[in-house]
């Protein structure tokens, strides 16, 4: 399979057909029933991460929309490069339908080669969430925004948790297009995104990453600082295969700096592999009920979480909140997603293509 062909499986993701959402979960509805009882969202990550967040955020919204109305509780199960949580969910979980895993990276990490001890497809998916990765520095750079980034006046330095996420492999892509391959530094080990910033803020690092929707949150604080430049961002891959940029953030998207900068390599191995790479991007976290889990569960989670992201409590919450409301991916087309991205992962045209970029610990 080649890239593209992957790529374009993605835009079944965006093809969220409202209707057989609701015909799904309406029967599903008739007989599944959660009254009485207490559900949880399980992730991946440590307490006050980002999902811990939105867990404790969009909860209360979900089960309102779950028949039966339950309690829920938020467990974080972090560890093993992301993966004590869902091993843990599919070896130790009943498919009852009461525990919901809430897991961030897995299809990036089938995208960066990490052997995964579990086959991601045996999860029954309810959905996911895409997000938008920002670039932001320090103004000690020496550049004003991301139209000026590839001129830096000083060494760039990116921090990072891991040598291989899908935001480093996509960043040297890029720069490696750009004509700024190997010009910067890159150091690993910080914990997260809070990590990063701390890692910035001491000026041991001068360019991190994070999600779109946290960067909203934390923007004026930033701004008030008066420390940071937003520089660029993933933007999000449409249905027709085209990058958009958040309009909430107003800066450029990776695409468009690279077209401008490097328009004969649009059409390179490279090109299409940061293509995928963004695909994984679409499903940053993904909603995932253990193995064997009837069906039934899985199409009350969807449309519980589709209605919970359009209540006007919701969505006043995150003005409140200074964000924005991520994009919901239904249950079938995440797992359509997944395929797509473990198909095209084992592509020799993508191994080709990221393998010059691949660092060994």
């Amino acid at each position: 399979m080649k890239i593209f062909e992957a790529v374009s499986n993605r835009l079944a993701l965006a093809a969220l057909v409202a209707l057989a959402i609701a015909v799904a979960g309406d029967a599903g509805a008739q007989q599944v029933s959660f009254t009485g009882k207490q559900v949880t969202f399980m992730h991946n990550t440590p307490p006050g991460s980002s999902v811990d967040v939105f867990a404790r955020q969009v909860g209360p919204y979900v089960v309102k929309n779950l028949p039966g109305a339950p309690e829920f509780i938020v467990v974080a199960k972090p560890g093993g490069q992301f993966l004590l949580g869902p091993s843990f969910v599919q070896k130790n979980v009943a498919p009852d339908g009461l525990t919901l895993g809430m897991f961030a990276t897995l299809p990036g990490q089938v995208a960066t080669r990490v052997k995964l001890p579990f086959d991601i497809a045996e999860f029954v998916y309810a959905g996911g969430v895409g997000q938008t990765y920002v670039y932001y520095g320090r103004k000690d750079i020496g550049i004003a925004s991301g139209e000026e980034f590839r001129n830096p006046k000083n060494e760039i330095i990116l921090g990072g948790a891991a040598p291989n996420t899908n935001s480093h492999l996509v960043f040297r892509l890029f720069t490696q297009a750009i004509g700024m391959g190997g010009k910067y530094k890159e150091i690993f080990g910080l914990q997260g995104q809070m990590g990063q910033l701390k890692a910035m803020r001491s000026n041991d690092a001068n360019l991190g990453s994070m999600l779109g929707t946290l960067f909203l949150q934390m923007r004026s604080g930033l701004d008030k600082e008066g420390m940071f430049v937003t520089l660029f961002e993933t933007g999000d891959l449409g249905a027709d295969g085209n990058v958009r940029p958040t309009p909430e953030l107003g800066i450029p998207t990776i695409d468009s700096l690279w077209r401008k900068w490097s328009p004969q390599t649009v059409d390179s191995k490279e090109y299409r592999a940061y293509k995928l790479l963004l695909t994984t991007m679409q499903l940053t976290w993904v909603f995932a009920l253990p193995p064997k889990t009837p069906a039934t569960f899985a199409a009350v989670w969807d449309q519980a979480f589709a209605k919970a992201l359009r209540e006007p409590g919701f969505i006043a919450d995150m003005k409140k909140a200074g964000t924005i409301v991520p994009e919901w991916v239904n249950g079938p087309a995440t797992v359509r997603g997944i395929a797509a991205v473990k198909a095209a992962a084992s592509d020799p045209e993508y191994e080709a293509a990221i393998e010059p970029h691949f660092r060994r610990r």
